[in-house]
């Protein structure tokens, strides 16, 4: 299986055994857990190991890799330096070793059977519910439109409506399913008539339409009628 820790094990390996390393990496972190002088450049690096070193911030961190999150996102719910996020992730949790997605699902899954429940919240929400839940779990800030809302609701409720299939229609299964189906389709009528989207695209094209130049007219006696003459 993809390890992401494979810079932090390999320096505990040594730090344990009071070994060197060959790895440039691997060396200077453990340059920085053995506490000796640490230059100013690896300032950000000594940050970042005390941000592993704390449980919960590291469960936070990680999910937030997991779920593809941008450095700059991250920095605004947690206060730390993107500089920082950086060397977290390249010496601590290197994301770069997973492939595709199914490769983050086996990784969480094998984490969330040895870690605290708090950890394998912020780690399953990473795949279930990506970083905008993250950062909502956080801060209570989301950054999300009504329509967005409203369509979310409106798939939510599409998908789940689906689940009595191969069930007895009488069934308790296919009762809630109907419900969802029901909620489902206020969303989407909520979604089209708050929505004016769609009415703008096709008011843009008529526009477009009315507006560009036809040939076969004689434009110096005869102009293009303009939208709002037509439409209202």
């Amino acid at each position: 299986m993809s390890n992401p820790y494979h810079i932090i094990d390999a320096a505990q390996v040594c730090f344990r055994d009071e070994l060197d390393s060959d790895d440039e990496d691997v060396r200077r972190l453990l340059r920085v857990m053995r506490g000796k002088k640490i230059p100013k450049k690896d300032q950000d690096l000594a940050y970042a190991y005390d941000k592993y070193r704390s449980t919960l911030t590291r469960a936070i961190l990680n999910s937030f890799l997991l779920a593809n999150t941008t450095y700059d996102i991250i920095r605004e719910a947690t206060g730390i330096p993107m500089p920082v996020l950086a060397e977290y992730q390249r010496y601590f949790f290197d994301v770069t070793v997973f492939r595709d997605k199914m490769e983050r699902i086996e990784f969480v899954e094998q984490e969330c059977r040895y870690c605290a429940p708090q950890e394998a919240m912020f780690l399953k929400a990473a795949i279930q519910n990506g970083p905008d839940y993250l950062v909502w779990v956080l801060n209570g800030k989301p950054k999300h439109h009504p329509r967005d809302v409203i369509e979310h609701h409106m798939m939510e409720g599409y998908f789940r409506s689906q689940a009595h299939r191969g069930t007895e229609i009488t069934s308790d299964v296919a009762l809630q399913a109907h419900r969802w189906s029901q909620t489902s389709h206020r969303a989407a009528s909520d979604l089209q008539r708050l929505d004016p989207r769609d009415d703008q695209d096709a008011l843009a094209e008529l526009q477009l339409k009315l507006t560009t130049e036809d040939k076969t007219i004689n434009q110096e006696t005869e102009d293009a009628p303009r939208p709002e003459d037509i439409l209202h």
